[in-house]
């Protein structure tokens, strides 16, 4: 299996409240803040839309990558990773961040069927993990990337799991085994493959016939 990075690009700029010092006497000499408004305020007021920004867009990317790491179940690995930076403050904003994902890989129709039934579960959770966020938040380059990539291995399971099913069926047509299990045999394939061929040219692989009469 393959880690796939989900990336969650949205980076912040958020501009803090204007300080503006202005004056020279003792009075004046307090620097002045302006709230959204352009209205003088005290430096407490001013900052907080500043603040609720960060607090709003904080909690929007932890939210979007918890939400990949719990839908992608099992597929998820590790923790999600932030990317932040501090503003001359001292405030922490995180500018973005990633959840890996794994991704399985292709099955063969000759697979059991048991790997085949997991290929399949794994690829869903895949698919989930990355649209996860969608229903609250708009999806990355990289979330619609793993997600088209875990619906390729998907299909590819489904039809796995048809082809493995036809060559079963051939199997007990050819020789009658009703109780086909783990990885199919080179042999087990040759047989298969033999059952599609036309009854004379079974035949001549066999016994000779007399045919005259």
């Amino acid at each position: 299996m393959t880690g796939i990075g989900i990336v969650y690009p949205k980076s912040a700029n958020i501009e803090p409240a204007q300080k503006i010092g202005y004056g020279n006497n003792q009075e004046n000499q307090q620097s002045l803040f302006f709230n959204e408004s352009g209205q003088p305020a005290q430096k407490e007021k001013a900052f907080i839309p500043y603040e609720n920004k960060i607090k709003t867009q904080n909690a929007l990317v932890k939210r979007h990558e918890e939400a990949h790491k719990s839908g992608a179940g099992p597929q998820a690995s590790g923790s999600p990773v932030y990317e932040t930076k501090t503003d001359q403050d001292g405030r922490e904003i995180i500018t973005g961040g990633h959840q890996m994902i794994n991704v399985p890989s292709l099955i063969n129709p000759t697979a059991s069927r048991e790997q085949i039934e997991k290929t399949k579960e794994a690829a869903q959770y895949t698919i989930k993990g990355a649209e996860a966020p969608a229903g609250f938040d708009e999806l990355s380059a990289a979330d619609r990337s793993v997600a088209e990539k875990g619906r390729a291995v998907l299909s590819s399971a489904k039809a796995a799991m048809a082809e493995r099913n036809n060559l079963e069926a051939r199997l007990v047509k050819f020789n009658g085994d009703k109780n086909v299990e783990g990885e199919l045999s080179s042999q087990q394939l040759t047989q298969a493959k033999q059952s599609e061929e036309p009854p004379e040219k079974q035949h001549s692989k066999g016994s000779k016939f007399n045919l005259l009469v």
